[in-house]
């Protein structure tokens, strides 16, 4: 039976790009995310953009997030990590609904926001979401530090994104979601 689940680019970082959408495929998944790693290896391992497409066509299987993006504070480009061409090119091609970001280092909430109302604009020409996403060991450590950052940045396409792992790991109470607006959650 096939389930609304998503298979993070995280839980199979290494495996090739084809066993992953037969993977995601045999366990139920509609879809899954591909960072631009896996988009690099895919293709450093003979596999171009159409095989990629009809891999993911034959077994009915969708790409639905792109990223992690992590460098993209300051001018709103990314950094050398991401591959910026790569990641727009990817959206371009498999037609994602988010993209995913974060940042690992702290810096200025307000410049954060700013930086972010940037890169939801830039995706919005793409027809993404953005789905920032906290990490207790990043620059954005806690739900409400995100919150405050999607509230400040103030785009229709920008959101969060929740790892209950992340969530646990912060201290935070779990009531601390009911805080969020709903339409702020991806």
């Amino acid at each position: 039976m096939r389930q609304n689940l998503i298979l993070n680019a995280q839980t199979l970082a290494r495996v090739p790009f084809d066993q992953r959408v037969r993977a995601a495929a045999a366990a139920g998944y509609r879809g899954l995310s591909i960072r631009p790693l896996e988009y690099r290896d895919a293709h450093a391992a003979g596999i171009d953009d159409r095989q990629m497409l009809k891999l993911l066509a034959a077994a009915d299987i969708e790409v639905t997030e792109i990223g992690f993006a992590a460098t993209w504070l300051g001018n709103g480009r990314f950094g050398i990590d991401e591959d910026e061409d790569t990641l727009w090119h990817m959206a371009e091609l498999f037609r994602p609904r988010q993209l995913n970001a974060g940042l690992w280092e702290a810096h200025d909430p307000v410049e954060v926001a700013r930086a972010f109302a940037v890169l939801c604009d830039r995706a919005a020409e793409r027809g993404l979401l953005v789905a920032l996403e906290f990490i207790p060991h990043s620059g954005i450590r806690t739900l409400a530090a995100a919150s405050q950052i999607i509230a400040r940045a103030n785009r229709a396409n920008g959101g969060l994104i929740l790892d209950a792992w992340h969530l646990e790991r912060t201290g935070e109470p779990y009531s601390a979601i009911a805080e969020v607006p709903a339409d702020r959650w991806l």
